[in-house]
């Protein structure tokens, strides 16, 4: 049951914010996001593709600042640490 697990809650929303994103729906993708954050505030891909999203918005300082999220999360993530360049 998703409400049980936080991962597996993160991990759907994540799969919707995914799907916005190739919907060119920032917005929808930044509201999954924060519903799997939400659901599991460790879940370093959902900072990811927050990330990701506010780079195609050249929002770069946000951009910046959603990686460096994901990476107290998750120190390690090469995907992380190439996309802050």
């Amino acid at each position: 049951h998703m409400a049980r697990d936080p991962a597996l809650a993160a991990e759907a929303y994540l799969n919707i914010a995914d799907m916005r994103k190739t919907a060119l729906d920032a917005d929808g993708v930044f509201a999954a996001c924060e519903r799997a954050l939400a659901a599991d505030q460790t879940y370093w891909p959902a900072y990811n593709l927050k990330g990701a999203t506010l780079v195609d918005l050249n929002r770069f300082d946000e951009a910046i600042a959603a990686f460096r999220q994901g990476l107290e999360h998750n120190a390690r993530s090469h995907l992380l640490h190439s996309n802050l360049g």
